[in-house]
């Protein structure tokens, strides 16, 4: 009898073992171990260029966090780091710059269809001189931004939003997280929000007469501008003006609250 209960002990360990092995490749066929600090092979990029002065920029398909710090001179830093699970992995989705006198672009190439079945994370820093125009779209992260003398198209950006100081028109769609921005001077064409998932601070520098209307809205809206006034027209619309009115400043599905202030006060 113990022999037999012996036997039937080992049977059973061996068998635990071998089911235990089978859900682990299963689990791994699923791509279930694809985020578990398994992203070891490493590649930097470390590059400088001269930018023409007035050059607009463009920074798009970055998988991960970006940090743009605008400096002065026409001296791009750039510094971008590109993990991946093997080495031929890397061979995917590179980093790719173009820089023109009137452009500089940074991106990923998107490659054929062995290329989508690879993940490639980016870290972007980049030190740039302060553009004329900005856009940055497609950034799978937390997006900062530093001054821009020039309108801004920030979209498809999934993390919080921070951008210094801008001038004259913002776009912003598809923020999938709360969105700071500080105002210097609000051109004629205002700022246009949509598909916002997150809190929206706006904060201005100067005084500005402008006209805000938002549609499809779930949240609520403060301010501590003393000639700014707000009317709920609907359910989820609202209305209001600041000053005398007239740039525009527009919102449609807007989920978060929205904050407006000067430029020296902080949201409660």
């Amino acid at each position: 009898m113990r022999r037999l209960a012996t036997l039937l002990i080992a049977v059973t360990a061996l068998f635990l073992q071998i089911a235990a092995a089978g859900v682990q490749e299963t689990r791994r066929d699923r791509g279930d171990f694809r985020d578990r600090g398994d992203f070891q092979e490493r590649e930097e990029i470390r590059q400088t260029y001269q930018i023409a002065p007035g050059a607009s920029v463009e920074i798009f398909n970055i998988n991960g966090p970006l940090e743009i710090e605008t400096v002065s001179g026409n001296t791009a830093e750039i510094y971008v780091e590109r993990t991946a699970r093997t080495k031929a992995d890397l061979e995917y989705h590179k980093i790719i710059i173009e820089n023109t006198p009137s452009t500089f672009k940074l991106y990923s190439a998107q490659d054929d269809e062995n290329g989508n079945r690879v993940t490639v994370r980016h870290r972007a820093v980049l030190k740039l001189p302060r553009p004329s125009s900005l856009k940055v779209h497609n950034i799978n992260g937390t997006a900062r931004v530093g001054d821009v003398d020039g309108p801004i198209s920030l979209g498809n950006i999934n993390g919080r939003l921070q951008v210094g100081v801008a001038n004259d028109f913002a776009e912003l769609s598809n923020i999938n997280g709360s969105t700071d921005m500080t105002i210097a001077q609000l051109g004629a064409r205002g700022i246009q929000m949509r598909n916002m998932n997150g809190s929206i601070n706006l904060r201005f520098l100067s005084d500005v007469n402008a006209d805000l209307e938002v549609h499809s809205f779930n949240g609520s809206v403060d301010s501590s501008l003393p000639n700014m006034s707000i009317q709920k027209t609907g359910r989820s619309e609202f209305r209001g003006q600041i000053g005398s009115g007239g740039i525009p400043i527009t919102g449609t599905h807007v989920n978060g609250a929205i904050s407006i202030r000067r430029g020296s006060d902080t949201a409660k």
